[in-house]
């Protein structure tokens, strides 16, 4: 690594304003990633449709969101079951 490089990485020769700026872009980027939820994986993993829970749906069981709504899109029992 060069000289300069080592110079600009090395936290000793930043400035006290640097380090703010620095740590203020980083609290704004954790910041902005929990209020954005950008997919269904991991910690919101509860707010897919085929999360796995029990819904009940006009007097029958279904095992998600998915199925309950697929079910719901047709009128005959021996269908929906």
């Amino acid at each position: 690594m060069s000289k300069f490089k080592q110079f600009l990485t090395n936290p000793a020769f930043q400035s006290e304003e640097d380090k703010y700026f620095e740590d203020q872009a980083i609290f704004l980027l954790q910041k902005q990633k929990l209020e954005r939820i950008d997919n269904f994986n991991g910690y919101f993993d509860f707010l897919n449709n085929e999360y796995p829970c029990q819904i009940e749906h006009e007097g029958a069981m279904y095992k998600s969101v998915a199925h309950a709504y697929q079910a719901a899109r047709y009128t005959h029992t021996h269908i929906k079951a």
